[in-house]
């Protein structure tokens, strides 16, 4: 009976503990308010009232026009304004329903938008609202009624492709208001250089991307395709198309063939029809578009997509810039007259970096170690001459840095967790504010930059009409407009001389412009064929460096700097491929977003007591089986805080009921996790002979806390997690049963886990440096009827192999496990060729080699697309001991991986493979099927 009793509890989960929430909470003094409207709950900090209260007005005013052209109108929907992320995002989601918008605007090309960041969010994701309200309809409604939004959200993802999701988001945010990203040349200007220089991507590889050919990500892929159908079907035609294919989107080529049916054409064949439009439309922009000639001084060998941006001349002769693509992740560089190229150091920061007096400074993202959504943006330098590396702000948000000529000082945007905007001047060694300037109004400021004497910067200024272009200076505070607030996207002014040099796609392709500060006088500089940015001035005034667009990435160009070459403005033929203007008729006309339009109405605000909250069912589940049905909810709260899963389970064989709960709070410092099960069972054995019948019950509690922490810092992604936990299990027979044996197991476990890996350039396998260790201990205690201990400590090494994109890894691990009756799992990697033994002592050591083998980009129709082939490397040595038994557990072998998609499935990457190992003393051979992700 004892015997029957010890497989009841190994098959049982000792550890009943379940971690529904991550770390990615607020912190939590936040002193949270809400604004009720009718179709919206506006959820904030209450240092951002103002800002709550636009947002509130401008989603109503908008709420008409969010879903007209889908036909559907969104229901109400909770909106979290986050002003303590410094990242530039915004989303929706369904688990829970909730959409979260980060306040920090953009400081570069994407988001770097002229118009209110909030705004093309109401816009943006307002929309993608209105896409889930309308998929909650046809089969996807039957998966919403038996699952809730999980189930529905699946059918989703499942059903629609990610590049119509965020396309038509982004052609709606274009149509809608006066600026958005289908307006900018730069958001097409990958696919442009692609069509116009021949390469015509088949439509998997455009949407699933690849490791061997650069194509820009989904927005742009969606946005052309949604906008060519659009323009071609009418304003209705992706109604329809979402109709159709949410009544069959248990279908995976459902939203191909509904496609079909509304259009005539596939996925496939609508992608071609669309580029073969823009290939048309393209080439006739760039045959009425002038060229300016541009000597380029990178490496154009190269067949990778790779990027030099942000570049600066050095004293030296040298460039010094960033180089990032395909093969690199963002590392800071020089580069010589040669073409020769010096590596500096990797970088952890995103944007633009500055040169001045030998230092080199950027921004990077830092987050709290435990409450990830309080993410910071400080200011990092760089001394090339000692080769120091530094924060020099602590818990800033700070933006967009420029030295001075001397190096002494550093201009920065600060933008804080109220929204408020300020220009600041930075001690370049200590990063003490030397001085704030006034910004009354409250604009938003981009890409500062000194003037050769360091007492004046130009930087772009903008609220709600616009971007102007505006000098500082820095003796009287005096701010002056050189050109005036409008939507022509100006970035990265420079000063030359009486000039400002800046960026703007006035023409229709992005490139460099010039203007004179005394009498405001504008001209072209280039006119470059897919794209000039970035401009830095020699310092002798005679030369202008930039970055070229190419087909193969960024380039780094240089162009004599001789203002009787430019041409003045009002000689510049505006000749814009303005794709998204049919879309403008279609959903509210021009200037429907303009400010004077919007209302200003006053809404009561409400406290937000996050505790009040806590229990938020978003979905359900009932999984129906002849042996055993399953009823549970699932609830998550709108702050991140609180993470139930409650269910029942009834087994028909035995007649018996099971309950199951767990949560998770993580208001705390440490999380807490909790679990309860409770249980009748029913089985048949063999006693004496004859088949009888025994009941008990199982009963089994847990509780944990856990710790986890982001301590990353700079390129380096580093995380540290502390757990503990108690858990109980007992089992208890009834009176009368054949049994008299009871039993409970009441074990503690501990465990720190530790893990740090360098940012990888997309085209590694793994990262080029990590380290991750664990260390754990877990054993029984106080009146535990079985009692056993376990240790166990694994670390995991990977560095560079012999070419790029290869992997060494080291991995060993070794554990101790005393036992009575009771076992523990391994937390151990067994020796691979064999099956995983249990064992009182296990050590494993490995040896691995990774590296690519093809990037075939090789598409089966919409069933099945393969990206690449790897191989792997092995030799793995193990020792087991299980009492006075010793055996050795040695293989070599190799792997092959396929990473792939099925069925268009963009979120779902899978790596498919086979294992061949021999075993060294078995001296055979053994082949596993390898499924990961």
């Amino acid at each position: 009976m004892k015997c029957s009793l010890v497989a009841v509890l190994i098959c049982s989960p000792v550890i009943l503990l379940a971690q529904l929430i991550d770390n990615n909470q607020f912190v939590p003094e936040i002193d949270w308010k809400i604004i009720q409207t009718a179709h919206y709950r506006i959820i904030f900090p209450s240092e951002i009232s103002i800002d709550a209260m636009r947002v509130a007005n401008n989603l109503e005013y908008l709420y008409p026009a969010i879903g007209k052209t889908l036909k559907t109108e969104p229901k109400k929907w909770p909106i979290i304004l986050n002003s303590r992320n410094a990242a530039t995002n915004g989303y929706a989601n369904l688990i829970p329903k909730k959409s979260e918008w980060y306040a920090t605007p953009g400081q570069d090309n994407e988001i770097g938008l002229p118009i209110d960041f909030w705004d093309l969010l109401a816009i943006h994701e307002g929309r993608h609202t209105a896409q889930f309200d309308k998929n909650n309809r046809g089969f996807n409604r039957i998966a919403y009624i038996f699952g809730g939004n999980l189930s529905l959200l699946g059918m989703q993802f499942f059903s629609v492709p990610f590049w119509f999701l965020e396309g038509d988001a982004v052609c709606t945010e274009t149509a809608l208001n006066e600026s958005g990203r289908g307006r900018m040349p730069a958001f097409g200007m990958e696919i442009r250089a692609n069509l116009l220089s021949g390469i015509r991507t088949p439509y998997h590889q455009a949407f699933m991307r690849s490791y061997k050919n650069y194509y820009p990500n989904h927005y742009r892929l969606g946005y052309y395709m949604t906008t060519y159908v659009r323009r071609k079907y009418g304003a209705d035609s992706w109604s329809r198309v979402l109709d159709l294919t949410a009544k069959h989107s248990y279908n995976p080529f459902a939203f191909s063939r509904s496609l079909k049916k509304v259009t005539g054409k596939n996925t496939s064949k609508i992608y071609d029809a669309a580029m073969d439009n823009l290939t048309t439309l393209w080439q006739k922009q760039l045959a009425d578009t002038p060229l300016t000639q541009a000597t380029i001084l990178s490496d154009t060998n190269s067949d990778i997509w790779t990027n030099y941006v942000y570049p600066s001349y050095r004293n030296d002769g040298s460039i010094l810039t960033i180089k990032y693509g395909l093969a690199d992740p963002a590392t800071l560089v020089n580069v010589f007259s040669d073409g020769k190229e010096e590596k500096i150091r990797q970088i952890g920061g995103s944007g633009r970096i500055s040169y001045g007096g030998n230092i080199v400074a950027w921004s990077e993202e830092n987050p709290h170690p435990r409450w990830a959504n309080d993410v910071y943006s400080d200011i990092c330098t760089f001394d090339l001459d000692s080769r120091q590396y530094k924060i020099i702000t602590e818990n800033g948000k700070f933006f967009s840095p420029s030295v001075s000529p001397d190096g002494r000082q550093i201009a920065a945007v600060e933008f804080d967790s109220t929204r408020h905007c300020a220009m600041v001047l930075l001690n370049a060694q200590t990063g003490q504010i030397l001085q704030r300037f006034p910004n009354p109004e409250n604009y938003f400021f981009r890409n500062p930059s000194f003037s050769s004497d360091g007492k004046q910067i130009v930087f772009t200024r903008q609220r709600f009409q616009g971007v102007a272009l505006s000098i500082l200076s820095l003796e009287n505070g005096g701010i002056v407009d050189i050109l005036p607030e409008s939507f022509e996207n100006i970035q990265h002014p420079v000063f030359y001389g009486q000039y400002i040099l800046y960026e703007s796609p006035y023409s229709g392709i992005d490139n460099l412009y010039a203007v004179d500060i005394v009498n405001h006088d504008r001209f072209q500089v280039s006119s470059r064929k897919f794209g000039a940015f970035y401009p830095c001035v020699s310092s002798d005034g005679k030369r202008i460096l930039f970055s070229d667009y190419t087909v193969n990435g960024h380039f780094l160009a240089e162009m004599p700097l001789d203002s009787s070459n430019w041409k003045p403005l009002s000689t510049v033929s505006r000749n814009p491929v303005n794709y998204f203007e049919p879309m403008i008729a279609q959903e509210q006309g021009s200037g429907f977003f303009s400010e004077k339009k919007l209302p200003k109405n006053q809404y009561e605000i409400h406290d937000y007591k996050p505790l009040e909250h806590l229990m938020n069912i978003h979905s359900w589940f009932f999984y129906p089986s002849s042996v055993a049905s399953t009823f549970g909810v699932l609830s998550n709260d709108l702050l991140n805080t609180t993470a139930v899963s409650l269910g029942m389970t009834y087994n028909a064989n035995e007649k018996s009921v099971g309950y199951e709960a767990n949560a998770s709070y993580a208001g705390f410092f440490p999380i807490i996790d909790a679990g309860f099960k409770y249980g009748d069972r029913v089985t048949t054995i063999t006693n004496n002979g004859e088949i009888e019948t025994d009941h008990w019950n199982e009963r089994g509690y847990s509780i944990g806390f856990r710790i986890p922490l982001d301590l990353s810092v700079d390129y380096h992604n580093t995380s540290l997690e502390l757990i503990s936990v108690l858990s109980y299990l007992s089992v208890n027979h009834r009176e009368n049963t054949i049994s008299q044996f009871d039993g409970n197991v009441m074990p503690v476990s501990a465990k720190v886990a530790y893990n740090r890996y360098d940012t990888p350039a997309p085209r590694d396998i793994y990262p080029r440096h990590v380290f991750s260790g664990s260390l754990s201990i877990s054993h029984t205690s106080f009146n535990s009827d079985y009692r056993v201990s376990i240790g166990s400590a694994t670390a995991t090494f990977r560095f560079p192999g012999l070419a790029k994109h290869h992997s060494l890894g080291v991995t060993a691990g070794l554990e101790f496990q005393s036992t009575d009756d009771y076992r523990f799992a391994s937390a151990v990697q067994f020796p691979r060729g064999y099956e995983v033994v249990d064992c009182d002592r296990l050590y494993d050591g490995a040896l691995t080699y990774s590296f690519p083998l093809f990037y075939p980009d090789f598409a089966l129709g919409s069933l099945f697309y393969l990206k690449r082939i790897r191989a792997t490397g092995f030799i793995d040595i193990g020792r087991g001991e299980l009492g006075a038994v010793k055996k050795n557990y040695s293989s070599a072998g190799f792997e092959i991986r396929n990473d792939c998609h099925f069925f268009d499935l963009l979120v779902l990457p899978i790596s498919l493979g086979a294992r061949f190992s021999y075993r060294i003393d078995e001296k055979d051979w053994r082949v596993d099927f390898i499924l990961g992700y």
